[in-house]
C-alpha cells in the first residue's frame, strides 16, 4: 500500500487529505481544481497554475523510505499546452540543498523527463542520482493525462522512468542513498493537472506500476495483491 495518497477530490479548499489514511496532510495557499483523470463526477484533479498551488507536505511520514532505501512515485499529469514545455520542478522531495530526494521535472523546458532520487552531499544531478528521458512527444507531457512513475530501488541501484506503464529510460548505476527525506512539494511550480500521486516506500513491480496505469488501485498485504480498493468515485465535499 502506499505511504502518501493524494486523490485532490476536495474540489475546494485548501488541505490536501492523504487518502492512504497515514496523515500526510498537504496545505497550499490557495485551491484550484479541474475535473479528474477518470471523468468521473465527483473527482477532481489539482489545477496548478501558479505558485500558490504548490502543496506543501510535512516530512515526517516518510521514514520508511530511508529504511528501506526504496521509493516509487507515482501520478497522473495533463500539461497546460500554452505553457508547456517549461522548466517545471513537479515533485520536489529533498534533504536539504540539492540532496534531491523524490524530485522530478516532469518535463523540463527541453522535453526530457528528470527523476533525481539519493543524497549526494549537497550537489546535483551525477549519474549516482539523476537519470533522464530522450525528448519526449509532446502527447507525452501536454494536453492530455499520462502516467507516470519513478522507481529507486537502492538494494540493486536500479533507477527507472515509466510513461503509461512503459520503461521509458533506466539504470543500474543509481546509487546514492535515500535516507533523511525532510521537505515535500508537490506541484512546485507545475502548469497543469495532477492527479492521484501516490508515494510508495518500496520500489514498484513492472506488473504493479501497469496496473496503476491501467486504473486499478489495490492494496497490499504482505507482498499479496488483494482485492480493488478506492478509486476515483467519491464524491467531492460541499464548500
Amino acid at each position: 500500500a502506499p505511504i502518501a495518497y493524494w486523490l485532490f477530490n476536495e474540489g475546494c479548499g485548501t488541505p490536501s487529505t492523504d487518502n492512504s489514511r497515514n496523515g500526510n496532510l498537504g496545505s497550499f495557499t490557495t485551491s484550484s481544481y479541474a475535473g479528474g483523470v477518470s471523468g468521473a463526477p465527483g473527482d477532481t484533479a489539482l489545477f496548478a497554475n501558479s505558485t500558490n498551488q504548490a502543496v506543501t507536505v510535512p516530512a515526517g511520514g516518510f521514514g520508511a523510505i530511508g529504511a528501506n532505501n526504496q521509493v516509487t512515485l507515482s501520478f497522473w499529469g495533463f500539461g497546460d499546452p500554452a505553457q508547456q514545455a517549461r522548466n517545471n520542478t513537479t515533485i520536489n522531495g529533498n534533504s536539504g540543498g540539492n540532496n534531491r530526494m523524490v524530485f522530478t521535472h516532469a518535463p523540463w523546458g527541453d522535453g526530457r523527463i528528470y527523476w533525481d532520487s539519493g543524497v549526494v552531499g549537497g550537489s546535483c544531478c551525477g549519474a549516482e542520482q539523476r537519470i533522464n528521458t530522450n525528448p519526449l512527444p509532446v502527447n507525452l507531457y501536454e494536453g492530455q493525462w499520462n502516467h507516470y512513475a519513478m522507481v529507486k530501488n537502492g538494494t540493486t541501484n536500479f533507477s527507472g522512468i515509466y510513461v503509461n506503464g512503459n520503461l521509458i529510460t533506466s539504470s543500474n548505476s543509481s546509487t546514492a542513498d535515500l535516507a533523511g527525506l525532510t521537505q515535500l512539494i508537490l506541484a512546485q511550480d507545475h502548469r497543469g493537472l495532477l492527479d492521484d500521486i501516490s508515494i510508495y516506500s518500496r520500489a514498484l513491480s513492472v506488473p504493479e506500476i501497469q496496473s496503476l496505469t491501467n486504473r486499478e488501485t489495490y492494496l497490499t498485504t504482505g507482498g499479496a495483491w488483494n482485492a480493488p480498493a478506492i478509486w476515483n468515485t467519491g464524491e467531492a465535499p460541499a464548500c
